[in-house]
């Protein structure tokens, strides 16, 4: 199984999903949440939408790598394990990244005012991530594959950071980023 990570911008309304709304076929691009987190929809409603702007695929990787990566963002924004953050969301509401951290990580979707404060997190501490990230996978000896150098491992988790970077950036135009 794997997690498939798209951004919209630009995004209208149809319908309520019901049995005639397939998931992502045609034009119809469909969300929902978790009841947990149905606060990063941003008060979209679940359902069905049509994407009047852009789109862009982000990434499609297997569950645990995502895991990992959002376990080293964690420690690199929050300096915490993304269970501390789990376990303690009060604690870390509001700090950056939290959003993500603290996300279901195979189905839901963050609208376009999170997307924004998420995109804002990217900017502002894209320099210290990738400082405190080099040290994290050096120190942890984190590897995603096994068998990857650890400049390997420091290329692939900036990959999926920049590209978060740009998706979010997307999606803050009236859009949202979909996990699924």
């Amino acid at each position: 199984m794997g997690l498939f990570v798209c951004a919209y911008s630009k995004m209208l309304f149809v319908h309520k999903k019901d049995a005639k709304c397939v998931d992502d076929e045609g034009d119809h691009i469909g969300i929902n949440s978790v009841p947990t987190f149905i606060e990063r929809l941003d008060g979209l409603q679940e359902g069905c939408y049509e994407c009047k702007g852009k789109s862009k695929s982000i990434f499609s990787v297997m569950y645990s790598y995502y895991n990992d990566w959002r376990e080293l963002l964690s420690y690199a924004a929050l300096k915490a394990s993304a269970q501390e953050v789990w376990q303690n969301p009060e604690k870390y509401k509001g700090k950056p990244f939290f959003e993500l951290v603290n996300m279901s990580d195979s189905d839901g979707a963050i609208g376009p005012v999170t997307s924004k404060k998420l995109a804002g997190d990217f900017e502002e501490f894209s320099g210290p991530i990738k400082k405190s990230i080099r040290k994290i996978i050096k120190e942890k000896r984190f590897s995603f594959y096994g068998d990857t150098t650890v400049k390997e491992e420091i290329a692939d988790w900036l990959y999926i950071y920049s590209q978060l970077r740009k998706g979010f950036a997307l999606a803050s135009d009236n859009g949202f980023v979909k996990f699924s």
